[in-house]
C-alpha cells in the first residue's frame, strides 16, 4: 500500500521565506492553513497591508470551515444537520450547490462519507464493501442540502475541502483590489491566483505538474487575473493489489472516477468556480467536460490522460506552452 501527497502546481519564479519581507515593493510570507501550506506574495506600497488582510481572512475561514475542529461551524453544523450559520458558510455551500447543479452532481461537497470509507480522510487507506458503499450513496447529493435564510439543513455531513481554498482566494483578490495592491501571486495549496502582472510587465508563468515525474511541470500557463486550480490522481492515493485507488470520488457510484485521466486544470476569472470545477470536469470525464466547456465559453482548462497527452480549451492557444502532445478539445 501506497500513500501519497503532493502539491498540484508550481508558480514559476516564485520564492518564499518563513517571515514577510520587503524588496521594491514586494511583500512575502508563508504559513499552514485548511490542511495546506500557503504562499502569498504581494508588490506595491500597500503590499504589506494587503497581505496581513489576507492571511488574517484565510485563517478565518478557516476557523469556519474546518471540518476536523470542534470549534468550527462545519463541524457543528455536520453534528447537528441543522443550524444557523454564519453568511460565508451559506454562501459557499450556495456556490458548491450551483456548481454541482451545472456539473449533474459530478462536484458534490456531500460526499465526505464516502471519502471516510475509503481513508482519505484520515489515511488509514482501504478498499471498502460495496454493501457500505451503496447504503452511504443513499444519503450522498447537494439535493439533500437546503438554504433558508441563514438557517442550512442537511441529512449529512459537509466537506468543503473540494472548493474552500478557492473560496478564500476569492477573497484574497477582493482585498487585492481593495488595497490597492499592484499585483501579486498568491498560491493557496496551489490553488493559484495570478493577480496583475510581474513587475517587469510581463505576465505570470504558472506551471501544470506533470503527473509522471511530479518533480517537473509539463506546462505552464502565461497568464495574469486569472485563477489555477488543478486537481489529479497524483496528489491522493493508496495502491492494494496491484490497483491504484485516488481519491477524486464520482457522487454518482461512491468510486473513483475512472476515464483515462490524470489531472485536470481549470483556468477562471473565479476562484471558487475553478476549485469546484477541476474536480467536476474531472469526474464528468472528457467527453462530457467537452461539452460543459462548449457551453461556458468563460471558463478554460487543461485536461492530461494517461499517456499524458494534454488537451486545452483553443483560447489558450499562444497562453498554453508545452513539450507534450497537446491537442484542442473542439
Amino acid at each position: 500500500m501506497k500513500k501519497l501527497l503532493l502539491p498540484i502546481i508550481f508558480v514559476l519564479f516564485l520564492s518564499s521565506c518563513s517571515l514577510p519581507q520587503k524588496d521594491d515593493g514586494k511583500v512575502t510570507t508563508d504559513f499552514y492553513a485548511m490542511d495546506t501550506p500557503m504562499i502569498l506574495t504581494a508588490y506595491g506600497n500597500t503590499a504589506s497591508i494587503a497581505i496581513k488582510e489576507i492571511k488574517s481572512e484565510i485563517l478565518e475561514l478557516d476557523k469556519k470551515f474546518n471540518r476536523k475542529s470542534e470549534d468550527s461551524e462545519l463541524y457543528k453544523f455536520n453534528i447537528n444537520g441543522r443550524v444557523k450559520v454564519s453568511d460565508d458558510l451559506i454562501d459557499i455551500v450556495s456556490k458548491s450547490k450551483e456548481i454541482s447543479d451545472a456539473t449533474d452532481g459530478a462536484f458534490d461537497i456531500t460526499v465526505s462519507s464516502i471519502m471516510d470509507l475509503w481513508g482519505f480522510y484520515d489515511q488509514n487507506y482501504t478498499v471498502p464493501d460495496d454493501k457500505d458503499i451503496q447504503e452511504k450513496l443513499k444519503k450522498v447529493g447537494y439535493k439533500h442540502i437546503t438554504i433558508d435564510g441563514d438557517l442550512l439543513t442537511a441529512i449529512t455531513m459537509l466537506d468543503l475541502g473540494g472548493i474552500a481554498k478557492g473560496y478564500a482566494s476569492d477573497k484574497a483578490m477582493e482585498i487585492l483590489q481593495k488595497t490597492g495592491v499592484s499585483s501579486a501571486i498568491l498560491s493557496l495549496g496551489g490553488n493559484i491566483l495570478a493577480y496583475g502582472k510581474r513587475s517587469d510587465g510581463s505576465n505570470w508563468s504558472v506551471g501544470i505538474e506533470d503527473p509522471i515525474q511530479t518533480d517537473k511541470v509539463i506546462a505552464t500557463l502565461d497568464i495574469s487575473d486569472k485563477f489555477v486550480v488543478t486537481s489529479g490522481t497524483y496528489q491522493r492515493f493508496f495502491t492494494e493489489n496491484g490497483v491504484l485507488y485516488h481519491h477524486i470520488i464520482d457522487p454518482k457510484t461512491g468510486y473513483p472516477a475512472d476515464n483515462n485521466l490524470t489531472s485536470v486544470s481549470v483556468i477562471s476569472d473565479s476562484g471558487t468556480v475553478a476549485d469546484g470545477l477541476s474536480t467536476g470536469l474531472f469526474v464528468m470525464g472528457l467527453d462530457k467536460a467537452r461539452e460543459f466547456l462548449k457551453a461556458h465559453p468563460q471558463i478554460d482548462a487543461v485536461f492530461i490522460d494517461n499517456d499524458n497527452t494534454l488537451y486545452y480549451t483553443p483560447s489558450l492557444d499562444g497562453i498554453l506552452k508545452t513539450d507534450a502532445n497537446k491537442v484542442p478539445l473542439f
